[in-house]
């Protein structure tokens, strides 16, 4: 947590200030709370990949400001309505109407969603939405590197579906997600702490 403050101290200036920064680290710690006892398939706590995800969303935003201070807040809540269920209600009311609605618009409604249907509703949430799916394939992407191969070996077969709809909502995204795809089917990603 120490290193989201730290990185949100540096975009203050590009967050609107110190009340903006402290509603996104009470967002990754509420992501945090959350996020208790769960694991990811390497065995690392859950809320590393959260933090990776907003750290990325935070270094996106300084570049691209037009995303808003509420991509940056929706990001360490990306994963707590479908994997905690923390309803929408909640985090519009705790956070911002826009940071649900973010929040809405990447996760799944329900399990074994089929790809189109999901990625859909994600291209529907517009440039945040879908660059916060973006921030969060590339990090369980990169994260396969510490999964066991069997699970790796599926995630990458799965990812050909993935990769030609998202070409459709995110040309860009879907090169960069091609790429570490392509690393990771050789065996060179390390994996991540």
């Amino acid at each position: 947590m120490q290193e989201i403050w730290e990185k949100l101290g540096e975009a203050e200036h590009a967050l609107g200030g110190m009340v903006v920064a402290a509603v996104a680290y009470d967002a990754a710690r509420f992501a945090e709370i959350a996020h208790q006892g769960q694991t990811r398939s390497g065995g690392q706590p859950y809320i590393t990949h959260v933090w990776r995800v907003m750290l990325a969303a935070i270094d996106e935003f300084v570049r691209e400001p037009a995303l808003s201070p509420e991509f940056v807040i929706a990001a360490p809540l990306h994963d707590v309505v479908e994997d905690c269920g923390v309803l929408l209600e909640t985090i519009e009311e705790r956070f911002d109407p826009e940071v649900a609605r973010i929040v809405r618009h990447v996760s799944h409604h329900y399990e074994d969603e089929p790809e189109a249907e999901y990625l859909a509703l994600v291209a529907a949430g517009g440039p945040k939405a879908i660059r916060l799916k973006r921030l969060d394939k590339l990090d369980n992407l990169r994260d396969l590197a510490n999964a066991n191969p069997n699970f790796r070996n599926q995630k990458l077969s799965e990812l050909p579906i993935f990769l030609a709809l998202w070409r459709k909502i995110d040309p860009e995204g879907a090169e960069i997600i091609r790429e570490i795809s392509e690393i990771m089917k050789g065996g060179k990603l390390c994996p991540l702490k």
